[in-house]
């Protein structure tokens, strides 16, 4: 078993679960961080468009687990897409839902106020 850039590679990785249904979720999370890593490498060389896309796709992805850490992430680079492109309301409206997210990742606030948040974008 080998970490590379932080990610496990295939050689043997069923031993490390107890069931397939956890190695299923594992590799999907693996490819979801894979994926979003990318994006950001690639943030300036991709044309803006498909990066939008792409960090929309992603943050589809990533609420459907409420992972608030790639949330921000992902609205961050969004919203740098948009300011670089003199779209300041937009950028500002990412930056805060970025903002709303590292809140949640560091526990300032709780699940219940998630419908209150969802209305910013």
């Amino acid at each position: 078993m080998l970490i590379e850039n932080g990610f496990l590679d295939d050689t043997d990785i069923s031993e490390m679960f107890l069931s397939s249904d956890m190695q299923v979720l594992f590799e999907s999370f693996q490819n979801m961080f894979s994926v979003l890593n990318f994006t950001t490498l690639n943030l300036y060389s991709e044309n803006e468009s498909v990066s939008l896309l792409n960090l929309n796709n992603q943050v589809k992805y990533f609420e459907k687990f409420g992972n608030h850490r790639a949330l921000g992430v992902c609205n961050n680079n969004i919203g740098f897409l948009h300011y670089n492109a003199r779209r300041y309301k937009e950028a500002l409206q990412y930056f805060k839902a970025a903002v709303i997210h590292s809140k949640y990742e560091l526990g300032l606030y709780n699940e219940e106020t998630t419908e209150i948040t969802a209305g910013i974008l």
